[in-house]
């Protein structure tokens, strides 16, 4: 046979021993708002909470039932610190970290004492001889998602950035601002989202944490221009390195790169250095694109413009 943790009907629905009938079904309809099956997003992990706090209500509010509860209440005293029924005989408790939660404690012995509803239960139980604690079913529904923009040195090299967060918590109607300090690891790609563990939505009744998802976006940079994975950079080229060919170097995110211009190059013509680009989710980089834009010189002096002039015949123009 298997003990369980008493069951703390007044913590359940979140009134002291002495709240008057009328206070117990006020909190009652105030929770049966937020848990009712037909109104609950999470219907399942929703309809363990509400069967749970329909027993409180039930037991609370029959004058007979109520002192007949007490009685055990004061009997039970040292639950909290113990862990389980001091009548068990040494047998097997439920988690004391477990009955620190009412509520938590009391679906953990629902799901256990109901297996053939384990589907409706916020606990998977699992039936084995060495497991003592049931693995918490995770409820997507306190996951927050927010996106942080970074610099694109900033997605190669990592930095610390601090974001703020305004999420508002089941059951709750005001807002509340959260700040976290976030370390943005090196060569993060665009899309990928980073997870805070307990850093999202509070359930108000079980006290249950969801995680905070931030989805990495890349910032505008003055200098380069997205393509994908790729980035696209645009340099200006002398035009006799584009007739006659040249070798220049290229400023990249992180260093520079050689770039050898071919004799005859054309106005807006590409290259391509590979591996120069932003990381990719295969945990490669992208490439370097390079245009070429063509600096054509001012004929400022008589000097510069026979110059021009002899070219021009030479071209038989």
């Amino acid at each position: 046979m298997v003990s369980f943790a008493f069951k703390n009907h007044y913590e359940r629905l979140g009134v002291s021993p002495e709240a008057s009938d009328e206070e117990i079904r006020r909190a009652y309809r105030k929770m049966a708002l937020t848990y009712h099956p037909d109104v609950a997003k999470d219907k399942l992990w929703a309809q363990d909470i509400f069967i749970l706090i329909s027993e409180a209500h039930q037991v609370l509010t029959d004058a007979q039932a109520r002192s007949r509860y007490d009685a055990d209440l004061g009997r039970k005293q040292g639950f909290f610190g113990r862990g389980g029924d001091p009548d068990s005989d040494g047998k097997t408790t439920a988690p004391a970290d477990e009955e620190r939660s009412s509520v938590r404690s009391a679906v953990w012995e629902f799901a256990k004492n109901n297996p053939n509803t384990q589907r409706a239960s916020a606990f998977n139980w699992k039936n084995t001889a060495n497991t003592t604690r049931p693995r918490m079913r995770k409820r997507p529904d306190l996951d927050a998602r927010a996106n942080i923009e970074i610099p694109l040195e900033d997605a190669l090299q990592g930095a610390l950035h601090t974001v703020t967060i305004e999420c508002t918590d089941p059951g709750e109607k005001s807002h509340r601002l959260s700040t976290y300090h976030v370390r943005i690891p090196a060569n993060v790609w665009q899309g990928q989202e980073l997870r805070l563990g307990s850093c999202g939505l509070t359930d108000p009744v079980t006290g249950e944490k969801g995680d905070l998802y931030l989805k990495i976006h890349y910032a505008r940079h003055k200098r380069f221009r997205l393509m994908g994975d790729n980035l696209l950079v645009e340099i200006e080229v002398p035009v006799w390195d584009v007739v006659l060919g040249g070798f220049m170097r290229i400023p990249g995110l992180e260093s520079e790169a050689s770039l050898q211009i071919p004799p005859g190059a054309q106005m807006g013509q590409r290259f391509t250095l590979k591996d120069q680009g932003m990381p990719t989710k295969a945990g490669g980089r992208g490439d370097l694109i390079v245009s070429l834009k063509i600096n054509l010189p001012q004929a400022q002096t008589q000097r510069q413009k026979d110059a021009w002039r002899n070219l021009m015949r030479e071209y038989g123009r």
